[in-house]
């Protein structure tokens, strides 16, 4: 089955069965600099990769999407944090509790 989860706040949840795929998608601000990223994927995911749609207007919001497979049984937070290269700490942070059970 596939879950798709949009733009979802700090501590949403998803559950899901092994073999189910996940896509987030979230809002980019547009010429800033900033870009979401993974900084911890649990170990009941594996990633499946990740794509920016492009705003349809200069400076306009960019849609960024990661996609992952449910690994096996387990629960764990994913953390996705918006931030720019060249700054210390994300001007965002966005846990999601993911929990995989068994069909």
């Amino acid at each position: 089955m596939r879950h798709v989860i949009e733009d979802p706040a700090s501590g949403a949840a998803a559950t899901l069965h092994p073999g189910d795929a996940l896509e987030v998608r979230l809002k980019q601000p547009g010429g800033a600099g900033y870009l979401w990223t993974t900084a911890a994927v649990p170990d009941n995911l594996e990633p499946r990769g990740d794509r920016t749609a492009p705003a349809g207007m200069p400076g306009g919001a960019a849609a960024r999407s990661f996609r992952f497979e449910a690994a096996g049984p387990g629960t764990g937070v994913l953390l996705l944090t918006l931030s720019r290269p060249w700054e210390e700490s994300p001007a965002e942070v966005r846990e999601l509790s993911i929990s995989v059970i068994r069909a």
